[in-house]
Formats: structure tokens, sequence, C-alpha cells
């Protein structure tokens, strides 16, 4: 996705950081991807502040494809404790 330069005179919009999500992310899914999510997030920060939008754009891109990779892997390894855990409950054996 490439950014496109705003109307003549319009303010340019600045892109999402989703430093909420790659905290989120962090606590609750995966903590090493919420990590990665969170360095992009805090640089779309610092590139909006310095007024990089085209950067800021790209770099929200990458916090958006890191948050998910963290959120996906986060459900799939908590679909695979429960997993684990029912079949380690079925197989007890004994009074």
């Amino acid at each position: 996705m490439t950014y496109q330069q705003p109307a003549y005179g319009a303010p340019p919009t600045p892109p999402q950081t989703y430093l909420a999500w790659s905290i989120l992310n962090m606590i609750f899914c995966c903590l090493i991807f919420g990590i990665v999510g969170l360095v992009f997030s805090v640089q779309t920060q610092s590139a909006i502040n310095s007024g990089r939008m085209a950067e800021a754009h790209e770099l929200s891109q990458k916090a958006r494809t890191w948050n998910l990779v963290a959120t996906i892997s986060g459900a799939v390894i908590a679909v695979v404790v429960f997993i684990v855990v029912i079949a380690g409950s079925q197989h007890r054996t004994g009074p």
C-alpha cells in the first residue's frame, strides 16, 4: 500500500500507531511478536511527530502486520494449550 499525498492545502492525516494493540499483545498473546509490533508502533509515533508522514504510514503497516501475527499466534497457542489440557484430563487413570 502506497501513501498518497493529501490534496493541496489539506493537512496530512496521521496513520494509526497501534500502540494499545501492541501492549495488549505483549501481555496476553505473544511477547516476542508483541515487542516487534511495539517497536514499529513507537517508530510510527516518532515519524508522525517529526512530520515524516510517508514513513509513518509505512511503519504503521508494519506495526499492524506484526500485531496481526502476534494475535494469531497467541490464539493458536491458546487453542493448542486448551486441547493438550483437555486431552490430558481425559486420559487420567486411577481412583
